[in-house]
């Protein structure tokens, strides 16, 4: 479910970005200048975490965008030879791969490969994007999520180079106020909101956003796992050795219903309010249908090895 993947990356960001933020309001207006640079630095660092992420979550989602991203990187992935032994291990995927090949020093870091990877003009796409529960709950009033996007665009540009400088350079006469500090800030948080936009209306259309969807999605997905376990069973039931092995085999099946159950409203007892406890639930159910399925399996192999 890439509600959480997507929303993950965006909560890591926001959560880095909050507390720079809160850092930085600790500091007020009259602090040492020394301690402002070093919130451009820190902002793109987050950015870049962000950027590399989303590549790699993008291209690992599959046709059209791995083909995408193969193209974006071909000139900068390493030899076969140095990259399938990584791939192989499963040590990293070919995302992160191709995303760490990358290069991160400029807007046009951002512009050019997103461009490539989504298949259509990255800037528009963000001056484009809204709210993307509003638009999945097709809201009337749908505001965009940058009203500014060549005011963002420059102040993205102000904190590369402010980083740029101040990490490269000794820059004893660069000055960085605490205004400057807030705005790279906003701008990379603006930034990550609206990809974040960007990707619920092209990589992530089709999957759960809201919380009823969500749960939907969720008890489905337990559904699935409770009818392979019922063929399981019937197929257990069926190669047992003679009537006491297959007595037997259904009497530990009950056991395990009963526990099972048990264990399943103890896991959703913490969620006792909310409209994620249906959720919640079907996660905990899949989860041990979903072992005593492997168990399953794995008892009928080896009375039956194939």
């Amino acid at each position: 479910m890439h509600g959480g993947t997507a929303e993950g990356e965006q909560y890591d960001s926001m959560l880095r970005l909050g507390s720079l933020t809160q850092s930085l309001d600790k500091l007020g207006e009259e602090a040492d200048a020394e301690l402002y640079r070093h919130f451009p630095v820190a902002a793109i660092a987050v950015l870049e975490t962000h950027f590399k992420s989303v590549v790699s979550l993008t291209i690992n989602a599959g046709s059209p965008y791995l083909e995408r991203g193969l193209v974006l990187a071909k000139d900068r992935l390493k030899s076969a030879v140095d990259v399938l032994p990584s791939l192989h291990r499963k040590t990293v995927t070919l995302g992160e791969f191709i995303a760490h090949s990358l290069p991160f020093y400029a807007l046009s870091s951002l512009e050019v490969p997103l461009t490539g990877l989504l298949g259509d003009n990255f800037k528009e796409l963000i001056r484009n994007a809204v709210n993307p529960r509003a638009k999945r709950n097709e809201y009337a009033d749908q505001v965009r999520v940058v009203a500014d996007v060549e005011a963002l665009w420059e102040d993205l540009a102000k904190t590369f180079t402010s980083r740029h400088i101040l990490a490269h350079e000794a820059a004893t006469k660069y000055e960085v106020n605490f205004q400057d500090a807030r705005m790279s800030l906003n701008a990379v948080s603006k930034f990550t909101e609206a990809l974040d936009a960007v990707l619920w209306s092209s990589v992530w259309a089709g999957e759960p956003l809201t919380q009823y969807e969500m749960n939907m999605h969720t008890w489905e997905s337990y559904k699935k796992t409770r009818a392979l376990l019922a063929a399981s069973l019937r197929k257990g039931l069926a190669i047992a050795a003679d009537d006491k092995e297959r007595a037997k085999f259904g009497e530990l099946h009950l056991d395990w219903k009963w526990a099972s159950r048990r264990w399943n409203k103890f896991e959703e007892s913490q969620w006792h309010m909310g409209s994620i406890r249906p959720m919640m639930a079907a996660i905990s159910l899949d989860r041990t249908h979903e072992q005593r399925l492997n168990s399953i399996n794995a008892w009928i192999e080896n009375k039956r090895p194939e």
